[in-house]
């Protein structure tokens, strides 16, 4: 028995699963307060399901990027746990689950997060041997510099680029397939994902990626204190 649980975005969700069949599922909408539902939707997974806690043999845990409070909450639920009943953690990132989603197998798949402020989280895969596989991960990227990584055709998955949408270049949205169906990451699509990274609760970190506001508004102050004459 295996559990999934991504906090990373506004939709939260959890399952269980078993020799690639879903056993049981809770989705919810509660954007930058998962900690205040994650327990009450494991409580409901396991009731439904009929399944201990202690007959959960591996815990997949979506680590980010994304938001920096649901990345927590994700990231300490799991790691709870993991550490209350010796289960071993995989981690994965939200990008590469979102590219799992894409079923177009013949281009490089770009997947793509919101990193606010006018620039967005970027992992580029593609299919080799019918396995994903990482080109490059985990980039911030400004919005005004897409055209330098998105050079040749590929399918776009997530939904980073939308509230950017209207000033993104016409050369860069032209070399963009994307279905509405690629925009939101579903955990079913582990059933057919493995990894050979097994790590212990101490070693599940979380994938921020870039600072969060108060760090870089932090930093900005020590650099201005260190050019004050």
């Amino acid at each position: 028995m295996q559990l999934a649980v991504n906090t990373c975005e506004a939709h939260g969700e959890m399952i269980l699963f078993k020799d690639q069949k879903v056993i049981a599922t809770q989705c919810w909408e509660k954007e930058f307060s998962h900690s205040e539902v994650i327990s009450e939707y494991f409580q409901k997974l396991l009731a439904f399901s009929s399944v201990k806690p202690n007959e959960i043999k591996k815990i997949i845990c979506v680590n980010g990027p994304g938001s920096f409070t649901g990345i927590r909450v994700g990231v300490n639920f799991a790691k709870t746990l993991s550490y209350s009943f010796g289960i071993p953690l995989v981690p994965i990132s939200t990008l590469e689950l979102l590219a799992l989603r894409c079923d177009e197998r013949n281009k490089k798949i770009l997947a793509c997060v919101d990193a606010q402020k006018n620039s967005v989280f970027l992992s580029q895969y593609e299919y080799q041997n019918s396995r994903l596989t990482s080109l490059w991960e985990n980039k911030v990227v400004e919005i005004t510099r897409l055209a330098e990584v998105i050079r040749e055709p590929q399918t776009l998955c997530g939904s980073g680029l939308e509230r950017y949408k209207n000033r993104i270049s016409p050369d860069v949205t032209k070399l963009i397939l994307q279905k509405e169906e690629w925009k939101k990451s579903q955990l079913k699509d582990l059933l057919n994902w493995n990894s050979d990274l097994e790590l212990s609760w101490e070693n599940l970190h979380p994938l921020y990626v870039k600072n969060s506001s108060a760090e870089e508004k932090q930093k900005e102050n020590l650099e201005k204190s260190q050019t004050r004459p």
